[in-house]
Protein backbone atom coordinates (compact mmCIF):
# COMPACT_ATOMS: atom_id res chain seq x y z
CA UNK A 1 0.00 0.00 0.00
CA UNK A 2 1.20 3.32 -1.31
CA UNK A 3 1.66 6.30 1.78
CA UNK A 4 -0.21 8.65 0.09
CA UNK A 5 -2.98 6.02 -0.14
CA UNK A 6 -3.46 6.73 3.72
CA UNK A 7 -1.44 9.32 4.55
CA UNK A 8 -3.13 12.91 3.66
CA UNK A 9 -5.18 15.61 5.24
CA UNK A 10 -8.86 14.57 6.13
CA UNK A 11 -8.14 11.02 6.27
CA UNK A 12 -8.87 9.10 8.84
CA UNK A 13 -6.66 6.19 10.41
CA UNK A 14 -6.42 4.28 13.41
CA UNK A 15 -3.95 4.70 16.18
CA UNK A 16 -3.47 3.38 19.62
CA UNK A 17 -7.00 1.93 18.90
CA UNK A 18 -8.40 5.09 18.07
CA UNK A 19 -9.62 6.72 15.20
CA UNK A 20 -7.90 10.07 14.33
CA UNK A 21 -7.90 12.59 11.66
CA UNK A 22 -5.24 13.58 9.97
CA UNK A 23 -5.37 17.68 10.43
CA UNK A 24 -1.80 18.38 9.32
CA UNK A 25 1.08 16.40 7.22
CA UNK A 26 5.09 17.03 5.49
CA UNK A 27 6.14 13.60 4.03
CA UNK A 28 10.67 13.79 5.13
CA UNK A 29 13.16 12.05 3.29
CA UNK A 30 16.15 12.93 4.82
CA UNK A 31 19.81 11.95 3.75
CA UNK A 32 20.44 9.26 5.07
CA UNK A 33 18.09 6.84 6.81
CA UNK A 34 14.32 5.91 6.18
CA UNK A 35 11.89 8.28 5.69
CA UNK A 36 8.99 9.14 7.98
CA UNK A 37 6.04 11.69 8.28
CA UNK A 38 5.03 14.30 10.66
CA UNK A 39 1.53 14.68 11.14
CA UNK A 40 -0.96 16.22 13.25
CA UNK A 41 -3.46 14.03 14.50
CA UNK A 42 -7.13 15.38 15.80
CA UNK A 43 -8.85 12.60 18.03
CA UNK A 44 -12.51 11.66 17.30
CA UNK A 45 -13.46 10.82 20.34
CA UNK A 46 -11.67 13.31 22.85
CA UNK A 47 -11.23 16.13 19.79
CA UNK A 48 -7.23 16.40 21.37
CA UNK A 49 -5.15 17.57 18.84
CA UNK A 50 -1.55 15.61 19.16
CA UNK A 51 1.86 16.07 16.85
CA UNK A 52 2.68 12.24 15.84
CA UNK A 53 5.87 11.44 14.00
CA UNK A 54 5.57 7.50 11.96
CA UNK A 55 8.70 5.55 11.08
CA UNK A 56 6.85 2.27 10.31
CA UNK A 57 3.41 2.60 8.68
CA UNK A 58 2.97 -1.20 8.73
CA UNK A 59 0.62 -1.29 12.04
CA UNK A 60 -1.20 2.18 10.22
CA UNK A 61 -4.68 1.07 9.28
CA UNK A 62 -7.74 3.26 7.70
CA UNK A 63 -10.41 4.11 10.31
CA UNK A 64 -13.95 3.18 8.80
CA UNK A 65 -15.45 6.68 10.20
CA UNK A 66 -18.65 8.52 8.20
CA UNK A 67 -20.84 10.93 9.04
CA UNK A 68 -24.47 11.13 8.69
CA UNK A 69 -27.02 13.85 9.34
CA UNK A 70 -30.11 13.12 12.06
CA UNK A 71 -33.09 14.63 13.84
CA UNK A 72 -33.21 14.46 17.24
CA UNK A 73 -36.70 13.02 18.19
CA UNK A 74 -36.97 12.80 22.28
CA UNK A 75 -34.51 11.07 25.25
CA UNK A 76 -35.45 8.79 27.78
CA UNK A 77 -33.75 8.65 31.06
CA UNK A 78 -29.97 8.33 30.03
CA UNK A 79 -30.00 8.44 25.67
CA UNK A 80 -31.24 10.66 23.42
CA UNK A 81 -32.61 9.33 20.05
CA UNK A 82 -32.12 10.65 17.02
CA UNK A 83 -33.47 9.61 13.61
CA UNK A 84 -32.10 9.34 10.01
CA UNK A 85 -34.83 11.01 7.94
CA UNK A 86 -33.61 9.06 4.49
CA UNK A 87 -33.51 5.79 6.08
CA UNK A 88 -35.71 6.01 9.07
CA UNK A 89 -33.13 4.53 10.99
CA UNK A 90 -33.06 5.53 15.06
CA UNK A 91 -30.60 5.29 17.01
CA UNK A 92 -29.66 6.44 20.81
CA UNK A 93 -26.39 8.22 21.99
CA UNK A 94 -25.80 8.20 25.91
CA UNK A 95 -26.06 10.70 27.89
CA UNK A 96 -21.49 10.35 28.52
CA UNK A 97 -21.60 11.05 24.66
CA UNK A 98 -23.51 14.27 24.71
CA UNK A 99 -22.48 15.48 28.10
CA UNK A 100 -21.76 19.46 27.47
CA UNK A 101 -23.89 19.52 24.24
CA UNK A 102 -27.49 18.85 26.55
CA UNK A 103 -28.20 21.59 26.75
CA UNK A 104 -28.12 22.38 22.90
CA UNK A 105 -30.12 19.51 21.58
CA UNK A 106 -33.83 20.15 20.82
CA UNK A 107 -36.73 18.21 19.12
CA UNK A 108 -36.84 18.63 15.52
CA UNK A 109 -32.98 20.19 15.40
CA UNK A 110 -30.83 18.64 13.04
CA UNK A 111 -27.38 17.17 14.08
CA UNK A 112 -24.37 14.80 12.35
CA UNK A 113 -23.45 11.96 14.25
CA UNK A 114 -19.92 10.37 13.21
CA UNK A 115 -19.72 6.71 13.30
CA UNK A 116 -16.51 4.55 13.64
CA UNK A 117 -17.39 1.02 12.77
CA UNK A 118 -20.67 1.59 12.29
CA UNK A 119 -21.23 2.38 16.32
CA UNK A 120 -22.16 5.87 17.23
CA UNK A 121 -19.05 8.30 18.68
CA UNK A 122 -19.71 11.57 18.85
CA UNK A 123 -22.13 14.40 18.36
CA UNK A 124 -21.54 17.43 15.64
CA UNK A 125 -23.59 20.28 17.00
CA UNK A 126 -24.30 23.33 13.84
CA UNK A 127 -23.08 25.85 14.45
CA UNK A 128 -25.78 27.97 15.82
CA UNK A 129 -29.21 26.72 17.22
CA UNK A 130 -32.05 28.39 17.95
CA UNK A 131 -33.93 28.13 20.65
CA UNK A 132 -37.14 29.48 22.82
CA UNK A 133 -36.94 32.34 25.16
CA UNK A 134 -38.73 30.83 28.55
CA UNK A 135 -37.93 33.04 31.55
CA UNK A 136 -36.23 35.93 32.30
CA UNK A 137 -33.40 36.03 35.27
CA UNK A 138 -33.01 39.22 36.68
CA UNK A 139 -32.24 37.69 40.29
CA UNK A 140 -33.94 40.98 41.86
CA UNK A 141 -31.83 43.37 40.19
CA UNK A 142 -33.21 46.23 37.61
CA UNK A 143 -32.31 44.45 34.54
CA UNK A 144 -32.89 48.26 32.68
CA UNK A 145 -29.75 49.83 34.72
CA UNK A 146 -27.39 47.58 32.07
CA UNK A 147 -27.79 46.64 28.01
CA UNK A 148 -28.13 42.72 29.41
CA UNK A 149 -29.87 40.44 30.76
CA UNK A 150 -30.39 36.60 31.58
CA UNK A 151 -32.92 34.38 30.34
CA UNK A 152 -33.33 30.41 30.37
CA UNK A 153 -33.82 29.11 27.13
CA UNK A 154 -36.99 26.18 26.38
CA UNK A 155 -33.86 23.57 27.37
CA UNK A 156 -32.63 25.01 30.49
CA UNK A 157 -29.56 26.43 29.69
CA UNK A 158 -29.07 30.07 31.07
CA UNK A 159 -27.32 32.79 29.12
CA UNK A 160 -26.59 36.57 28.84
CA UNK A 161 -29.00 38.79 26.22
CA UNK A 162 -30.02 41.92 25.14
CA UNK A 163 -32.61 43.74 27.08
CA UNK A 164 -35.08 43.63 24.15
CA UNK A 165 -35.46 39.91 24.20
CA UNK A 166 -38.36 38.86 26.32
CA UNK A 167 -40.07 35.33 26.84
CA UNK A 168 -41.54 33.64 23.80
CA UNK A 169 -39.13 34.87 21.10
CA UNK A 170 -36.64 32.71 19.63
CA UNK A 171 -33.12 33.63 19.47
CA UNK A 172 -29.60 32.61 17.92
CA UNK A 173 -26.61 31.00 19.89
CA UNK A 174 -23.56 30.02 19.17
CA UNK A 175 -22.87 26.41 19.81
CA UNK A 176 -19.49 26.77 20.09
CA UNK A 177 -19.51 29.51 23.38
CA UNK A 178 -23.13 29.37 24.45
CA UNK A 179 -23.25 33.02 23.61
CA UNK A 180 -26.40 34.96 22.09
CA UNK A 181 -26.14 35.89 18.08
CA UNK A 182 -29.19 37.46 17.11
CA UNK A 183 -33.09 37.18 17.38
CA UNK A 184 -35.07 34.95 14.75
Amino acid sequence: MNLKDIFFIGSNIIYLNEPYKIKFIDFIKPGKGHKFIRTKIRNWITNKLITKTFKLINNIKKADIYIDNYIYIYNFKNNWYFLNQHNYNEIFLHKNLIKKYIFLIYKNNFYKIVFWNNKPIKIIIPKYITLKVIKIDNNGKDIFISNFKYVKLITGIKIKVPNFINIGDYIKINSKYFTYKSRV
